[in-house]
């Protein structure tokens, strides 16, 4: 039961992957690719980018130390 409920919400969470809203209709299955690209690109941007400014905030005050 649990399996169930957890791929019914991770189902809903990516629909917008899946699924237009505004056309009413499926992404094509390279629409659907690039959308996840995009999504793991911006991640891995966002969150590799707030790393590398609070390792280099950081780095200074540990060298002169």
């Amino acid at each position: 039961m649990l399996k169930l409920l957890i791929k019914k919400q991770l189902s809903e969470i990516f629909k917008s992957y899946f699924y237009n809203v505004k056309k009413n209709e499926k992404r094509s299955p390279l629409g659907v690719a690039a959308m996840f690209v995009l999504f793991v690109v911006l991640m891995v941007g966002f969150v590799g980018g707030m790393f590398a400014s609070v390792a280099y905030s950081m780095c200074a005050p540990l060298v002169n130390s």
